[in-house]
């Protein structure tokens, strides 16, 4: 019958497209970076952290999983497995943001079809609670104590630091233009 050869043609089409190779682990990041359906939200340097948590994660499976190559051959066990080794050391905000990420660059891979996958083995893998540790305000001995063992530029930082309340890259970054001596403001965007 039409029916059972539509059936049959459709079956061995998807065996077809079953055995031929599918998006490797080693090319997935530059997939994940041309998707269309990826949010292009992120600046470079959060993209660099990314990129840098994406290929230990590779690293990883290579170590550990040598003959999983292709990202559909990622199972939830090693999602979880790295989820616990991977981090070790690590503070669990570190950990939570690296595993949301995983997380969102699978689906993204899902939706483009080209690591024909259908499950995100990232799902399920619980946040762990942050610790944020209490900071305290540095006493005027202590601050004494930091800047007498300062010297040269670093000195300058800190004391324009100490002054103005900016952190140490916006001091270091700050520019003439951005001071009005006159009128003792500095006006500027912190990074």
């Amino acid at each position: 019958s039409l029916t059972g050869l539509l059936e049959g043609a459709r079956g061995r089409v998807k065996a077809y497209e079953e055995s031929r190779p599918a998006l490797a682990l080693s090319d997935a990041w530059d997939a994940f970076i041309k998707a269309p359906t990826r949010k292009d939200t992120a600046g470079a340097a959060r993209l660099r952290l990314c990129e840098s948590n994406y290929n230990k994660f590779v690293s990883w499976m290579a170590a550990k999983f040598p003959d999983v190559v292709e990202v559909r051959g990622v199972t939830k066990e090693q999602a979880h497995l790295f989820a616990v080794e991977g981090f070790e050391g690590l503070c669990n905000s570190t950990r939570n943001q690296a595993i949301s990420f995983y997380r969102m660059m699978w689906r993204v891979l899902i939706e483009g079809g080209t690591a024909r996958i259908t499950v995100n083995p990232w799902d399920g893998i619980q946040k762990k609670q942050e610790q944020h540790p209490r900071r305290r305000e540095l006493t005027v001995e202590e601050l004494a104590r930091v800047c007498g063992s300062l010297r040269g530029e670093m000195r300058m930082l800190f004391i324009v630091g100490i002054y103005t309340g900016l952190r140490l890259g916006d001091c270091a970054m700050l520019e003439w233009g951005q001071v009005d001596l006159l009128r003792g403001i500095i006006r500027l965007i912190p990074r």
